[in-house]
């Protein structure tokens, strides 16, 4: 996965420099999101805003550039970009970047255990997701509400709205994404118990990663299974 993920950013690098204008800002945008080097990605996330000419691009770059300040720990300047991304999207009627922006807000909240602030942004982009009816970013959401129930000890919340993105999953025949699911739900049912709920749903990514071109997935849940039936468990 680390080999993919370098060979994407490879090519990426490859083409920037025969780009201008808001096709090289676009690139940056990309090329931030698939750098492995934080401080590499916010100098591409800036280098984005710097280059675009569009006000759909200049707010991705915006967003992204929050992401990156986020990733950084730098949680007020991240809010602060998000807070002039928030008006710009308003601004030019664009809801799948507003959406996209209050998803990074939710993160900013949620990675200073933050979680109430974290979960009403979440789901103001899930309000928009709803509206426009896209299903990949309603599960996407879905999936970060989870995470943020969890952590607040919900577990049976986490589940209840984890279950709703696996249905989307399964909707759109994401198997990665499902099977990457059905490991959260394993998770979530080694606190909820009963324990052979957490054989059904490790098993259960452990076939979808099997029967599709997911070869490498499988080593994920494996090892757990393992943990699950050794005596000491």
């Amino acid at each position: 996965q680390l080999f993919a993920q370098k060979s994407i950013l490879d090519s990426l690098k490859a083409v920037h420099n025969r780009l201008d204008g808001d096709a090289k800002a676009y690139n940056a945008v990309k090329l931030a999101k698939r750098s492995l080097d934080r401080k590499e990605a916010l100098s591409y996330s800036k280098q984005a805003l710097d280059l675009a000419t569009t006000d759909t691009t200049e707010l991705l770059a915006m967003n992204q550039l929050a992401w990156e300040y986020k990733n950084l720990k730098h949680f007020d300047s991240a809010l602060t970009v998000l807070q002039k991304a928030e008006s710009m999207a308003q601004g030019i009627d664009f809801p799948q970047g507003l959406a996209d922006v209050y998803q990074t807000w939710g993160s900013v909240y949620s990675n200073q255990s933050l979680y109430d602030s974290a979960l009403l942004f979440q789901q103001k982009a899930l309000d928009i997701q709803e509206k426009t009816g896209d299903l990949e970013g309603m599960a996407s959401l879905y999936n970060n509400m989870s995470i943020i129930h969890q952590s607040k000890g919900e577990y049976q919340k986490a589940r209840d709205i984890l279950t709703r993105s696996q249905r989307i999953w399964a909707r759109l025949s994401r198997h990665k994404e499902l099977g990457d699911s059905s490991l959260y739900l394993f998770t979530l049912y080694f606190y909820l118990r009963p324990l052979s709920s957490c054989v059904i749903f490790i098993s259960h990514s452990l076939t979808i990663y099997h029967f599709h071109p997911l070869p490498n997935f499988h080593l994920f849940p494996l090892p757990t299974l393992c943990i699950i039936y050794s005596p000491a468990f």
